[in-house]
């Protein structure tokens, strides 16, 4: 290898372009994730959550009895029995990575975490390869990748026992990144391939909800794309792509067919297929995120921050549905007076529809017509849970509108602007925020704790109810004043940016304003989002309610943690049951 090639592949690796520097994005998200799951990634331990240890108990006991996997049909430990496979409880290993991910746990090259971590890691790459594609500087690029990855909601989905709307989410940017060049036509077959594999992964991960909103994204982009297509250069061109992906689809549809059709079967028994559309309206709209909690959007914590502290309108929740103020005006100039490009407009739209969507039962104009004349969408509940692709959309608007700030001057002095006074309103809602959302949680987790403060003494009640209410006030006015301060750093850089002039592309290297503006996005993007992560992560360090609440702990199987007399009831009365 000669010292320029050499040269050559370091400084991709350094600047994060091409195959190197894909290489150095991963490296980069794997620090992350060491940096956010310590407990998972150094010292071996798992998530141990309700939800993470009841579908392990039923692994755990088939793999002790020796039952082979495909002989699992039925498990007996659940409202007195159902199928095992078709209520995708238990798996015939057909996904494919899973496996592989098995497999490197054993020789102990992953720790018992590692399928989840896996994923992050996979999904912050796919969004990093996308932007890159469509002109994002790769330092944005991961920036945007990382943003997503670290979001409590992605992280509490995780934590919480439902890792496979991770597994799922994570093939998107990738399905969206193929077919977005399938219908480039430039290497049309290896991209149908490509896109077909991103397809079947995304089916077979197992989440058939966010598979559902992911098949309707890439349908209304690769909609839009062709569309435009068809508009530029004729009906003719478009034809073949849409070819490709639609046998891309069939590929994948047709792989995906072993998990789809039992589950297709025995969804008509569930409780999902009890009415004629599927699960009964307000079943289906009972968490529905009403538009007054759209405030957490900016103060996760407005609300309360999950738990306890949560006083919303939903039954509960783990987390609030952050996105923060830095994304929200870094997406901005992309439609300050100027045309907008249709991609951005596409996942403006995007992010508008699911947060409308996401409000359920509180706006029924939206929901209602979907659930009644969308095939399929009647049978999904937790309307909330679209936001997935807000955040997704959010991410892609913020890289882009931050690299054309960097491209045209004229952007970069309205994000200026957009920031300072974004820094400002923080700052200001620090002082304000704080009292009314004292004063709301205090009224709303009275009458919620209703019953329960009636036992106890008027005092003990009021110490109570004020203890918890204090918390989301004093969340709201620390992410409030963290984000604030967190700004002027980024303004700073980009007043050194503009200074320096705006040069258009990122250079070869690293330049000084570079560095600069990356370390000032990264640090505000970390000190943002990881002390609301914390909350998520070690509930015991955050809520009073909560000590001894513990999400860790050490991978074992669950069986073990059942008291004797119940594992020996478990064993005389299911001698005969067919697994």
């Amino acid at each position: 290898m000669s010292e320029s090639t050499g040269n050559g592949r370091l400084t991709a690796f350094l600047t994060l372009r091409g195959g190197w520097g894909g290489l150095a994005a991963a490296l980069l998200y794997a620090a992350l994730l060491a940096l956010l799951f310590p407990e998972g990634v150094f010292h071996g331990k798992v998530f141990v959550g309700p939800d993470s240890v009841a579908p392990q108990g039923f692994a755990d006991y088939v793999a002790r009895e020796g039952i082979a996997p495909g002989d699992a049909l039925w498990n007996p430990f659940i409202f007195g029995g159902m199928p095992a496979y078709a209520s995708l409880a238990h798996d015939r290993n057909l996904y494919p990575p899973g496996p592989l991910l098995r497999g490197l746990t054993a020789i102990r090259l992953l720790p018992p975490l590692g399928w989840l971590l896996a994923h992050y890691l996979w999904l912050g790459l796919g969004v990093f390869l996308f932007l890159r594609r469509r002109g994002v500087r790769p330092y944005l690029a991961w920036l945007a990748g990382a943003w997503f990855v670290l979001l409590p909601p992605q992280v509490a989905i995780g934590a919480h026992g439902h890792g496979s709307k991770v597994m799922t989410l994570a093939w998107l940017p990738w399905a969206l990144l193929f077919v977005d060049r399938l219908l480039d036509r430039r290497r049309a077959l290896m991209d149908a391939g490509l896109f077909g594999l991103s397809l079947a992964g995304l089916l077979l991960a197992g989440h058939i909800q966010v598979a559902y909103y992911a098949l309707l994204t890439l349908g209304l982009f690769a909609l839009g794309r062709l569309v435009l297509i068809a508009r530029r250069e004729g009906p003719a061109r478009a034809l073949a792509p849409l070819a490709l992906g639609l046998a891309a689809l069939a590929l994948a549809g047709a792989a995906s067919l072993p998990l789809y059709g039992p589950v297709k079967e025995y969804s008509a028994h569930s409780i999902r297929g009890a009415a004629e559309a599927g699960a009964s309206y307000d079943y289906a709209t009972g968490w529905s995120l009403a538009p007054a909690e759209w405030s957490t959007f900016l103060w996760p914590a407005s609300w309360g921050f999950g738990a306890e502290s949560y006083f919303g309108r939903m039954p509960l929740t783990d987390y609030g549905n952050a996105l923060g103020i830095l994304p929200l005006l870094a997406a901005v100039p992309l439609f300050w007076r100027r045309r907008p490009r249709a991609f951005d407009v596409f996942f403006l739209a995007l992010a508008l529809a699911a947060t409308l969507v996401a409000a359920g039962r509180f706006l029924p104009a939206v929901y209602r017509p979907l659930y009644e004349h969308l095939p399929g969408f009647g049978r999904f509940r937790v309307p909330v849970m679209i936001l997935l692709l807000q955040q997704f959309a959010v991410a892609t608007l913020m890289a882009r509108g931050l690299e054309l700030a960097l491209r045209e001057s004229t952007a970069l002095s309205r994000l200026r602007l957009l920031l300072a006074a974004g820094a400002a309103a923080m700052l200001i809602s620090a002082a304000v925020l704080p009292g009314k959302v004292e004063d709301r949680a205090r009224q709303a987790l009275a009458a919620r704790y209703g019953s329960q403060l009636a036992r106890v003494s008027p005092q003990q009640a009021r110490d109570f109810v004020d203890g918890l209410a204090a918390l989301p006030a004093r969340w709201v006015r620390d992410d409030a004043l963290r984000a604030g301060f967190l700004l002027l750093p980024v303004l700073a850089a980009l007043e050194l940016r503009r200074r320096r002039g705006v040069r258009g592309a990122m250079a070869s290297s690293w330049e000084r304003t570079d560095l600069l503006l990356a370390g000032a996005l990264l640090l505000a993007v970390l000190g943002d989002l990881l002390p609301q992560d914390g909350r998520v992560l070690h509930p015991a360090a955050h809520w009073p309610t909560r000590r001894g609440v513990e999400l860790w702990g050490e991978r074992e199987p669950a069986a073990e943690r059942l008291p004797a007399r119940t594992l020996d009831y478990l064993e005389r009365n299911l001698d005969h049951q067919r697994f």
